[in-house]
């Protein structure tokens, strides 16, 4: 029997309070900063930043970086609001398949 991974509530809303608080950070530098506009500011095209505000992209540390950076952010500053909430001691399930 293989063990397969799948997202659990907890990992899920690491991912879309992540991606919140990106396209909270991206808005408040103006209408003009677009998610194409992140993407050159950071170095990384424009469908992974819109993947990432989604929830829908596990996010690398090194792309973490490059999109702080990007928004002209700190690490403390991008982390100090959205993540309270968060589930860190369940952020894996598996299950079995057959």
């Amino acid at each position: 029997m293989k063990k397969k991974e799948i997202l659990s509530k907890g990992r899920q809303d690491l991912l879309n309070a992540f991606g919140k608080r990106m396209k909270t950070l991206r808005n408040q530098k103006g209408r003009k900063f677009s998610q194409e506009k992140l993407g050159e500011a950071s170095g990384l095209h424009r469908n992974y930043i819109s993947d990432a505000e989604r929830g829908t992209r596990n996010v690398s540390l090194v792309a973490i970086l490059k999109i702080i950076n990007g928004l002209d952010s700190s690490i403390s500053e991008f982390f100090a609001v959205g993540f309270d909430n968060i589930d860190t001691l369940n952020l894996y399930d598996t299950f079995s398949v057959e």
